[in-house]
């Protein structure tokens, strides 16, 4: 098995955003290997150029995010992204969590999106938060 790699997503958004290369140079200092990927400068120009500069810090793409909306409509908007960006992964963070039956019905587009991606290459991964924990339904 592979060994993990440590990875920093949006929390640098406002820092990156004003600064971009200077951030990731600290961010790789830092000891991180791998970015969900950040708007800004790394997809604007030549984004080779730009993925082979990040590289040379020791950072890499290692997944794209990919929301909800746009995974169940157009799948293939995603696959291009993490194509772009030589990312194995698209991220969905959390949805709702306001029915059982609401949870069961995205699951289910969750595992179709998923097969999509899957046969291109990429893994889909849910980025969780603590209120699909914390919500319970029939007091489970």
């Amino acid at each position: 098995m592979a060994k993990p790699k440590i990875g920093l997503i949006g929390i640098i958004g406002t820092e990156a955003a004003e600064n971009f290369w200077p951030v990731m140079e600290q961010v790789a200092q830092i000891g991180y290997q791998g970015l969900e990927w950040p708007p800004g400068p790394l997809t604007e120009g030549d984004v080779e150029a730009n993925l082979d500069r990040l590289s040379e810090m020791g950072l890499e793409m290692l997944t794209v995010k990919a929301k909800r909306e746009i995974l169940w409509d157009t799948p293939e908007t995603i696959i291009a992204d993490a194509k772009k960006l030589r990312a194995h992964r698209a991220s969905v963070w959390f949805g709702p969590a306001e029915s059982k039956e609401q949870i069961i019905a995205d699951a289910e587009k969750y595992n179709t999106a998923g097969a999509i991606l899957a046969g291109a290459g990429i893994q889909l991964c849910y980025h969780n938060h603590d209120h699909e924990f914390a919500t319970k339904f029939d007091g489970v």
